[in-house]
């Protein structure tokens, strides 16, 4: 750890949107993230072959994203101290002008952020069950998709009006190929096994907090 500390120099997100020339990137759960469209589908493969070879250059390699008809989706962090980093800003200069070399517009997003909200009274006693029952990230207490595509979890208190009128507890159905190696992992990390539903590939877990999640073994298992 004392190696990866002395190598790269952490960033807040509130740094690196500060940070002149990286204004249109934006930040999210120790990330940034740039959205890049071009006039056709092989300009945007060409920019994000541009990148590769940046990233190469650079020794360190964002997630880079290809879609049709003409888009290029750019993930940066440093996977090494979990968060932003000098290396992040300096590769996200790089990138943007590259870029703007290639006349890219950088799109601004439509869709809202999706976070789901848990009650739980213990964020992180509870945050490692989720982690580990969606192959997510644990940051302190917050759950995020490593491919930043999901959903983001967070946790907090029922609040006594909803605690007196129903239930908020939350029940979520998920399908995976290796469900009991799935529902081992969840266990390990702080759920328990509530009972086995009449399919013997289905099972039904608690977080510690009471939220249940049933398991189930994927179609084509």
């Amino acid at each position: 750890m004392l190696y990866w500390s002395m190598r790269y120099r952490p960033v807040t997100e509130a740094s690196f949107r500060d940070t002149p020339g990286l204004e249109r990137w934006r930040c999210r759960h120790r990330c940034a993230l740039a959205e890049l469209e071009l006039e056709s589908f092989s300009a945007a493969a060409e920019l994000a072959a541009r990148i590769a070879r940046a990233a190469d250059a650079a020794d360190h390699h964002p997630d880079v994203d290809l879609r049709y008809p003409g888009r290029v989706r750019v993930r940066l962090t440093t996977q090494a101290i979990g968060q932003l980093s000098d290396h992040d800003v300096a590769l996200a200069r790089t990138i943007s002008s590259l870029a703007d070399e290639v006349g890219a517009r950088w799109e601004t997003p439509t869709r809202p952020t999706l976070e789901m909200s848990i009650a739980a009274d213990d964020a992180r006693g509870v945050a490692p069950f989720w982690a580990a029952v969606l192959g997510y990230r644990d940051l302190d207490g917050v759950v995020v998709d490593p491919d930043g595509d999901g959903p983001t979890l967070t946790f907090g208190p029922v609040e006594p009006d909803a605690a007196r009128t129903a239930s908020v507890r939350l029940r979520v159905l998920l399908r995976h190929d290796r469900a009991a190696r799935l529902v081992e992992d969840a266990c390990a990390a702080g759920g328990r096994l509530v009972t086995p539903l009449h399919d013997p590939d289905h099972w039904q877990l608690a977080d510690p907090a009471g939220n249940i999640v049933e398991v189930a073994a994927s179609a084509w298992d």
